[in-house]
């Protein structure tokens, strides 16, 4: 996925979260698999701090085979809510 792919991602979940849609679109966006490079990229934040994260337990991802790691959309996203300072 480019980062123009993943630009284009985030302003179509935004200006869904915006207008409250629950159009068919967003479902499969929420379940959008990342690879490291694409999750740290969307996280911002560097590919070695999200593998020491994924090592410690600290953060959700979903095993692709035996070696396989990707990190889930609406995970992260979550994952990012949590830590929100309010």
């Amino acid at each position: 996925m480019s980062k123009q792919d993943l630009l284009s991602l985030e302003q179509d979940l935004r200006l869904s979260s915006q207008k409250g849609i629950q159009g068919s679109t967003l479902p499969f966006f929420e379940n959008q698999l990342f690879s490291y490079k694409e999750a740290a990229r969307y996280l911002s934040i560097s590919e070695v701090y999200l593998r020491r994260l994924k090592r410690q337990g600290k953060i959700p991802f979903v095993r692709m085979g035996r070696r396989g790691v990707r990190f889930r959309l609406s995970s992260l996203d979550s994952w990012v809510e949590e830590r929100e300072v309010k």
